[in-house]
């Protein structure tokens, strides 16, 4: 039996100033900063982490003149954790989205013309009402005819590098700040074998 689905991810990333680290440092606290991330149900799960330093940068309180942000690299991986198959064992061109607040810019590998692109070659990036980003892996060749996002599946998780460079657009005016980047994909996928499921869409027991 084949059965669509949708899975989602809510990545809740910390934003340090360099300065809040610096005081830190000399006085010897350490800082425990928390990643958050809330999972829908459902066979395959969204997951992503920043590499490096489990938070985003920021130089400064403004008062540093022209001093760039640093960029941190978020990649996003989709591993099946149920007991199926996901039918052609991809996800398919346009099924994952991902959104980025207003508050952080995507740096891409080349601003050719007036296209933005994001750093993975698979997704496309618009702009969204609120300032934000919304970046979608329905990126097609020059021509049209290939579809480029198809993200493929080999032994239960996506092994392409899904990946995007990303930098405060601005510094942070208070030594924390937290902000909310969100994933969804929608899948069909296919049960081996008949079993019961129990639909409890509000987690009671």
């Amino acid at each position: 039996n084949i059965y669509k689905f949708s899975g989602a991810l809510n990545y809740i990333v910390p934003a340090v100033s360099s300065e809040e680290i610096v005081k830190r440092q000399r006085t010897g606290e350490k800082i425990d900063l928390q990643q958050t991330k809330s999972y829908s149900s459902g066979p395959l799960q969204i997951d992503a982490q920043i590499l490096g330093a489990p938070y985003i940068l920021s130089n400064g309180d403004g008062n540093l003149g022209n001093v760039p942000n640093p960029e941190s690299i978020i990649t996003f991986n989709i591993r099946n954790r149920g007991s199926g198959s996901v039918v052609g064992s991809q996800i398919d061109s346009g099924a994952l989205e991902i959104t980025f607040p207003p508050e952080l810019d995507i740096v891409r590998k080349s601003a050719v013309g007036t296209e933005t692109k994001a750093e993975n070659d698979k997704f496309t990036c618009t702009p969204r009402s609120n300032g934000g980003m919304m970046c979608k892996n329905d990126r097609r060749s020059a021509d049209g005819k290939e579809a480029l996002g198809v993200i493929p599946i080999y032994r239960e998780e996506t092994r392409s590098s899904i990946r995007f460079t990303v930098k405060l657009k601005q510094p942070l005016a208070e030594p924390f700040r937290s902000y909310q980047i969100t994933a969804k994909v929608t899948y069909n996928y296919e049960l081996r074998n008949s079993v019961d499921v129990t639909i409890n869409p509000f987690q009671n027991v």
